[in-house]
C-alpha cells in the first residue's frame, strides 16, 4: 500500500461488514473505483466449489479492472 501511494495512486482501505464479493463491488461503485485489487486464497478446488470464491465473483461482476494478487 505504501508503494502504491508513494507513486501517487490513491489507496484507500476499508473495513466493512457483509458478504465479503458483495460489499466489495458496493464499495468499488460508492467510490467510483478504476480498479480493484483482491487476494487469491490458496483453497482447494472443492472448497471453492462448495464454498464460492470472492475473486472470482468480483472479475464476473466488476464494472471496473480487476487485478488478483496470490501468495508469492
Amino acid at each position: 500500500m505504501e508503494k502504491a501511494a508513494s507513486e501517487g495512486v490513491s489507496v484507500h482501505t476499508m473495513i466493512e461488514v457483509g458478504k465479503p464479493d458483495e460489499t466489495v463491488l458496493e464499495v468499488a461503485g460508492l467510490y467510483m473505483c478504476d480498479t480493484i485489487i483482491v487476494g487469491r486464497s490458496s483453497r482447494s478446488s472443492l472448497d471453492k466449489l462448495f464454498l464460492g470464491s470472492v475473486s472470482n465473483y468480483v472479475v464476473k461482476n466488476a464494472e471496473c479492472t480487476v487485478i488478483i494478487v496470490g501468495d508469492p
